[in-house]
């Protein structure tokens, strides 16, 4: 499949399980590294638009979890949960997810 570019991100799709988004930033790793990780960063830029996080907590060790859940102007909540697979020193964070919306799974 064809590389899709969303702004300054590409996101390819290797197969059918998996998503891959690359992106570079002009800050310091640390930084960026800080924001993708710590839930009081996490929660100001996850939920899209008008939506408000409601949870959001991290646990960024091999085999530690996520759970971030938001709530959309409708009221529909949306649960992400996930397990943190090796990661690459800085330079990458693999993980794992299912994602709900008002109780049903998706992963």
């Amino acid at each position: 499949m064809t590389p899709n570019r969303h702004g300054s991100a590409v996101v390819t799709f290797p197969n059918d399980l998996e998503v891959v988004i690359t992106r570079e930033f002009d800050a310091p790793i640390a930084l960026v590294f800080d924001v993708l990780t710590k839930p009081e960063h996490v929660s100001k830029w996850f939920a899209p638009f008008a939506c408000e996080v409601t949870k959001c907590s991290i646990d960024l060790r091999v085999g530690g979890s996520y759970h971030i859940v938001f709530v959309t102007e409708d009221g529909t909540e949306c649960s992400f949960r996930g397990t943190y697979r090796p990661d690459v020193a800085v330079r990458r964070v693999a993980g794992c997810a299912c994602h709900r919306v008002d109780g049903s799974a998706r992963d």
